[in-house]
């Protein structure tokens, strides 16, 4: 019996693991520039919310040259934190700094392209999703001449910076995708990368 359960093992060491790594070899890197959305304005204040960032990139890849990648990530909730910088007056907040972390999401992936075209998956993909976003808030502004005479800054409302975003989703077809993004205005210009890799069976490359 012992005999019988060391050749079963040693059978399993000698199989399974190149089975393993020959199943999870497929890979492909993307890279591209992407517009995206969301509801970025109406919101409370550290209230978590919903946002949406649309990605599409074309593989680097000399062998798939017209392979596209359309990436849709739907972040769960987006994180805020606030801190208030009054201004000369000691009364009026002449603007508020913020940054926001984006946690959990659904990432919807399209892939169309490979040999002769002939490409076409779907992948929805859960995962997690982490990033970060400063902004300015500019509010009232005094008169230069009249402290009481209030006047209300054309500039009044969220002035959004750069944010970058880091991630990694995977899906049933156990395809695992890795992606880091950074973008202006939080997700209306963003340029980044995506590598996945996962089972051949499913991943063009194969085709």
């Amino acid at each position: 019996m012992k005999i019988r359960l060391l050749f079963i093992l040693l059978l399993a060491v000698l199989i399974v693991p190149p089975t393993v790594a020959q199943r999870y070899k497929s890979k492909e890197t993307f890279v591209g520039i992407g517009v995206g959305a969301s509801n970025y304005y109406g919101r409370d204040i550290n209230h978590p919310y919903p946002t949406a960032r649309m990605f599409v990139d074309r593989t680097i890849l000399d062998r798939y040259p017209a392979m596209v990648n359309f990436g849709l990530f739907l972040s769960g909730y987006m994180l805020r934190h606030e801190s208030d910088s009054l201004d000369l007056y000691g009364d009026v907040p002449a603007y508020s700094a913020s940054w926001k972390g984006y946690v959990g999401g659904i990432r919807l992936n399209y892939i169309h392209g490979g040999q002769k075209w002939g490409v076409r998956q779907l992948h929805v993909m859960a995962g997690i999703s982490l990033g970060v976003c400063f902004e300015e808030f500019f509010e009232r502004k005094h008169t230069p001449n009249d402290i009481t005479n209030l006047k209300v800054d054309p500039n009044y409302g969220w002035k959004p910076y750069y944010g970058g975003y880091i991630g990694a989703y995977f899906d049933v077809t156990r395809t695992f995708s890795v992606f880091i993004m950074a973008g202006y205005e939080e997700s209306y210009a963003t340029i980044g990368a995506i590598y996945t890799f996962g089972d051949k069976r499913y991943m063009p490359r194969f085709r």
